[in-house]
């Protein structure tokens, strides 16, 4: 199956989220592909697929939910839409050439990252700003997503704990 990649370098999590396009059913692949050369992301065929892709690599909801998660909030769609832009494979926004591998040394703060094995952070990204980081401590989670604070709640909040007294001082 084709794949829509533009020819300029595309970033670390770009490259990630079409790969993971190729890991989806025929039928979903297509739809994105399609969606992405025609610049339109309203058809159905496209929104189902974006709902599987979600649905694997970052949605949460369940009978459970940490309170945190269900809370009234505003969703961010605004911005979103103007940072990253109107799907989420290729970014279009003010992001678009937004590129910060080279500078993850800059930051002096210690950083937590945690993240899961099927997160839309994936494994390789979040090793990447982990290894770039100075002082950075990265947690991989098993049976996890984008959402590890739900996922492992339990876990998350032990590490989450444990980091803020250690640094926050």
């Amino acid at each position: 199956m084709k794949s829509i990649i533009s020819p300029y370098i595309i970033s670390c999590s770009q490259r990630e989220g079409m790969r993971r396009i190729k890991m989806m059913s025929e039928e979903d692949q297509a739809a994105i592909n399609d969606a992405l050369e025609r610049n339109d992301f309203t058809g159905e065929a496209y929104l189902k697929a974006v709902d599987n892709y979600m649905d694997r690599y970052c949605n949460y909801w369940r009978e459970d939910l940490p309170e945190c998660c269900t809370r009234p909030k505003k969703s961010g769609g605004e911005a979103y839409l103007y940072g990253w832009g109107p799907n989420e494979f290729v970014p279009s926004g003010t992001l678009k050439d937004f590129e910060y591998i080279d500078r993850l040394h800059e930051i002096k703060v210690p950083s937590l990252i945690m993240s899961g094995i099927s997160d839309l952070c994936s494994p390789l990204v979040a090793k990447t700003m982990a290894d770039e980081i100075p002082n950075s401590k990265w947690i991989l989670w098993e049976r996890a997503r984008h959402t590890t604070f739900v996922d492992r709640h339990d876990d998350y909040c032990v590490e989450l704990i444990k980091w803020m007294n250690e640094y926050d001082k």
